[in-house]
This record gives C-alpha cells, sequence and structure tokens, in this order.
C-alpha cells in the first residue's frame, strides 16, 4: 500500500464531514479527556504569543489555543476540512487566521515567525514529516516550544488489534491482549481507531524522537496520557487502561 500527501488531503477532503459532525468544535471524548489537556500542559502559557497550528484539520486545537489567549494561525491542506474550520471560526470568532498550506513547505511564514508551533494528530499523516519538523524549527524564535501528538507508535502498529476469546464481540472481558506486530515495517497504513478511520504512515518511537532531535530540537518531555479513575468510560476507555494510546511530544528550539 502507497499514497501521497495529496492522497491524505483527499481522504480528509471525503472525511471532513463525518469529522465535523463528531468532533464538534471543541474534539470528541479523546480530544478533551487526553490529547487538549496534555498538549496545553506541555506547551505552557500561550496568552499574547504567535502561535502555528500544523496540519490544523477543523481548527480543534486552533481554537483552544484562542480562547488560551494566543494569536493563532492555522495551516490546513485538505480545502474541506479548512472549510469547515472557517465556518467554526463565523459562528463564533476567535480572531483565528486560517490558510490553506503544506506544513512542510512553509514559505509564506518567514524565519522566526512564531512563539510556538502545534501539530495535533497529524504528524502520522504526513509522508515528509522530517520536512515538517524543518520547517516548524525554522519558522519558531530562538527558545521557542513545539508540542505535537500522534498515535503511540509502540502500540499502533500493521497488524496490531485486541486478541479476543470471541473475535465478534465487543465486550472487554472477551479482550485478551493487545497485539503489536510488524512494529519494524514502515509502510504507508489504514487503520481504525474508535469510530474514526486513519490513513497514516507507521513509523517507531526512534523515528520521530530522533527526526526530533536531528531537526535541532531538545526535548523536554513525553507524556502518554493515561485514563484518571473518574473518567473512565465506554468501552475505548478502558481500553486505555491497558495500553498507551496516545504520545504527546514537547520540544524546544535552542535559544
Amino acid at each position: 500500500m502507497d499514497f501521497t500527501d495529496e492522497d491524505v488531503a483527499g481522504y480528509w477532503d471525503d472525511f471532513a464531514g463525518t469529522w465535523s459532525e463528531k468532533t464538534g468544535q471543541g474534539g470528541d471524548f479523546y480530544h478533551r479527556t487526553f490529547i487538549i489537556p496534555s498538549m496545553l500542559r506541555l506547551l505552557g502559557g500561550v496568552a499574547g504569543k504567535r502561535v502555528l497550528d500544523v496540519a490544523c484539520g477543523t481548527g480543534i486545537f486552533t481554537r483552544h489555543l484562542a480562547r488560551q489567549g494566543a494569536h493563532a494561525v492555522g495551516i490546513e491542506l485538505s480545502e474541506k476540512m479548512l472549510t469547515k474550520a472557517r465556518e467554526f471560526e463565523a459562528k463564533e470568532p476567535l480572531g483565528i487566521v486560517y490558510q490553506r498550506g503544506d506544513a512542510c513547505r512553509l514559505g509564506q511564514f518567514g524565519d522566526q515567525s512564531f512563539d510556538a508551533a502545534t501539530c495535533n494528530m497529524a504528524f502520522m499523516d504526513m509522508r515528509d514529516y522530517k520536512g515538517a519538523l524543518s520547517e516548524a524549527y525554522r519558522v519558531l524564535v530562538p527558545a521557542g516550544r513545539l508540542v505535537f501528538s500522534i498515535l503511540h507508535p509502540c502500540f499502533f502498529t500493521p497488524g496490531s488489534g485486541w486478541e479476543k476469546t470471541d473475535p465478534t464481540s465487543t465486550r472487554n472481558e472477551d479482550k485478551l491482549y493487545w497485539k503489536v506486530d510488524h512494529y519494524f515495517e514502515r509502510r504507508a497504513e489504514r487503520g481504525m481507531f474508535g469510530w474514526s478511520h486513519w490513513l497514516y504512515f507507521h513509523r517507531t518511537l526512534g523515528d520521530y524522537v530522533n527526526a526530533v532531535i536531528r531537526t535541532g530540537f531538545v526535548p523536554s518531555e513525553i507524556d502518554e496520557p493515561e485514563p484518571a479513575s473518574d473518567v473512565v468510560e465506554g468501552i475505548e476507555c478502558l481500553d486505555m487502561t491497558r495500553m498507551a494510546t496516545f504520545l504527546v511530544v514537547s520540544a524546544t528550539k535552542p535559544g
């Protein structure tokens, strides 16, 4: 299986309506409970800062940035996802600027244009993720911070999934263990998590961390959000007590 960044953009064009309906303005349960709180914590205060949200999709995290007082700019390759983001902005103006653009080629922005950059669940969708990291590095000011989230590459691999006593069952008690397979096979993959289908490129944990370091960033924290006992709800969330689902990384451009 192989596909280009344009294939990915086309996939998200086709999926934009469903994604927008399911996630709304603030994100679905997983965004609200795990991903967004982790990213905001690792990012730190953004009030008054210029923040670029790379591959912003429908603007889920961009809106959270704006509500925190950031001067937020969202970049997205999928035209239909961008249209949804602009529709949300029109309904609730937060001063966000949305532009269509490729995360790997941010030529519309000069060097050191932003105080921080974010990428919410999208580096895994990019063929040239190293190029996107390089561009994020270029547009950040010295001491600027990058925070990104992805599906955890150690657990979401080609061939991963639950081994069950009954293959057709969705009950937790029928799930024996989560199988990880083909970890070192770096390839395009179609996966599914909860209600969402993913078209992504599988890479190893080392691929991502080493790319961050080799770009010039200094990693500062890695978070694997886990559910607190008071927020566990539904089958999917109970699954998250048994493995790490998301990986959130914070890194800084040397000052």
